[in-house]
């Protein structure tokens, strides 16, 4: 697993706090670089879903993403899992929502009413989440999300739920502004320029929000002319589809953006197959593994970074600081805790792999 410098010593700073047992606890000290300056209860008691409390209780931990079946969540697991090794916490139990939000809401009660966890890590389906969160924070359980926001404001990155620990996540206003900036890059030389944008799904508020960050920066930005925007699913075979049919209705495009690297791929096999690779240009989203070698060979424009590892241990160690003792409430974003470039071209990637030698996802 490949966490980030800053995840790397805040994983063993907890990991000494904990060795050390109640004594830094008791006097507030934490020496967390990639997750919060927060304060530590002098009390030592946890609000939990079980009794008992301190720096050495074991910590249950839930993991309720959107899906399972996909690379980016498969990488927040093992920040989840690494981090809660490390730390004295366990995983319990992954769930799979299927991108169905019903169905998520289903598991999180059934996972209230187990009583068998003291913290829940939420990859929202969407923000209808949020009354299952608040009833988890009422029966004393700790509660993250990561990834996407919950609440009324799908552009935040902080808790929006009373109670509610910690946000990990890019605020999707950012990625919106990455995502043309790199744009803008791929565009060069072509006035106007046609691109294209998939996104993940259109029910998902964040990826709403992506969206209008680009159409605004489209109304403000002239010699810009955003031709389609299309659903990929975050995954290549359907972002394949999409943008055949892309390319069958505007035959003179120049640049395909995605929020997902994985769509990249997809977006590229269907490029590769019109026989416009010299035409249509490519941008990805996240720095997956496929990007570590399309950017430096010059088949992509670029990518913006995502690290879902750094995500999910962040979290992981937040909640467990909570159950332990420790008032927190924290919205974090990993990129912007990491120091990395947030946009990844050509150009930087050199700094990227110094730092980050291979992808997260």
């Amino acid at each position: 697993m490949q966490l980030t410098r800053e995840v790397r010593r805040a994983v063993v700073a907890a990991g000494l706090v904990i060795a050390a047992g109640g004594a830094l606890a008791a006097c507030g000290s934490s020496d967390s670089s990639s997750s919060s300056s927060t304060a530590a209860s002098a009390s030592g008691t946890t609000s939990g879903a079980t009794t008992g409390g301190g720096s050495d209780k074991e910590v249950r931990i839930g993991f309720l993403p959107l899906t399972q079946a996909n690379p980016y969540i498969q990488a927040t697991l093992r920040g989840i899992e690494k981090s809660a090794a490390e730390n004295g916490g366990t995983v319990q139990q992954v769930f799979d929502g299927g991108f169905d939000a019903a169905k998520q809401f289903s598991q999180c009660q059934d996972a209230i009413a187990s009583g068998k966890f003291d913290a829940l890590i939420v990859v929202p389906v969407d923000s209808s989440i949020a009354a299952c969160m608040e009833d988890a924070i009422a029966k004393g359980i700790k509660v993250a999300n990561t990834d996407f926001p919950v609440g009324p404001d799908p552009t935040s990155s902080e808790p929006q739920l009373e109670g509610q620990t910690a946000t990990v996540l890019d605020p999707p206003d950012l990625r919106g502004q990455w995502i043309f900036e790199l744009v803008q890059k791929g565009c060069e030389g072509a006035d106007p320029c046609k691109f294209a944008l998939l996104t993940g799904a259109f029910a998902d508020p964040y990826s709403q929000a992506v969206i209008d960050v680009v159409r605004r920066k489209v109304k403000e930005t002239p010699g810009f002319e955003l031709v389609a925007v299309k659903e990929g699913g975050y995954l290549p075979d359907p972002s394949l589809k999409a943008t055949q049919d892309i390319l069958q209705g505007t035959p003179d495009l120049n640049v395909i953006a995605t929020t997902s690297d994985p769509m990249t791929e997809g977006a590229e096999q269907a490029v590769e197959a019109a026989g416009k690779t010299d035409q249509v240009r490519l941008i990805g989203g996240g720095a997956a593994a496929a990007s570590y070698t399309a950017i430096p060979d010059g088949r992509w424009v670029g990518t913006f970074l995502s690290l879902p590892e750094d995500e999910g241990a962040i979290a992981t160690d937040l909640l467990i600081r909570a159950v332990r003792g420790e008032e927190i409430s924290e919205g974090i974003s990993a990129v912007e805790k990491s120091g990395l470039p947030p946009v990844v071209t050509k150009d930087n990637f050199a700094e990227l792999q110094r730092q980050l030698p291979a992808a997260q996802w």
